[in-house]
């Protein structure tokens, strides 16, 4: 077990991490370092293009054990995690639910 740090670079910008993070190997910072990137890219939307960012991983002596780069594509839009399909008129009879009109055992 030790502490890895996760620091984020791009460009010119330079994030920190000055706390790091108890992890049991390296295998385990590369994981936390690849949901980092997910989470960023998901809820910074200023930042369109990730090209050339990436997240160093270093021991608590400062050495860089690992570097994570972000995909070099463009955010075009956050996907919908809770999207309702539509149904177009002429498909309303075709396509009805499994449980149409139907009380669950115990239900009101």
């Amino acid at each position: 077990m030790g502490r890895f740090y996760f620091h984020i670079h791009g460009g010119e910008t330079v994030i920190p991490d000055r706390a790091g993070v108890a992890l049991c190997d390296l295998a385990s910072a590369h994981r936390y370092a690849v949901k980092i990137i997910r989470d960023s890219m998901f809820y910074i939307s200023n930042e369109p293009i990730w090209h050339g960012w990436n997240v160093k991983i270093t021991d608590e002596s400062g050495r860089c054990l690992l570097t994570v780069l972000y995909p070099g594509y463009q955010w075009i839009d956050r996907p919908q995690i809770w999207s309702v399909p539509r149904i177009e008129a002429s498909d309303r009879n075709a396509r009805r639910p499994l449980n149409s009109g139907a009380v669950l055992a115990g239900g009101a």
